[in-house]
């Protein structure tokens, strides 16, 4: 005995309609704030980089390690004036994409 009436293929009996050719569909039922229903496309679903997402080419990146490297360069040994310039270049590089990718 079939306990599921609308999931068989044929006619619904509570109905008498058949039941669509396809199921699928490209949109789907979400609601917004307010709880109200909307449509949207599932192309929409594209990872979009919000606000509070991290990322490598910020300021709070490359600020640190201009600030960092100007620190070490004003050490007089050799090292840290080394690792100093090289972070200050890295900190440059990330400041142009950051600028870069403003644009």
């Amino acid at each position: 005995m079939n306990r599921n009436p609308g999931r068989g293929g044929g006619p619904d009996p509570r109905t008498n309609e058949e039941p669509p050719a396809s199921t699928a569909s490209d949109d789907r039922l979400l609601t917004d704030e307010l709880g109200e229903p909307r449509t949207v496309d599932q192309s929409d679903d594209i990872p979009v980089e919000r606000e509070d997402d991290f990322s490598w080419t910020g300021p709070e990146v490359y600020f640190p390690l201009l600030i960092g490297g100007l620190l070490l360069v004003s050490f007089p040994d050799p090292v840290t004036s080394l690792v100093g310039l090289v972070s200050i270049a890295i900190g440059l590089l990330l400041a142009g994409v950051d600028l870069l990718s403003r644009i």
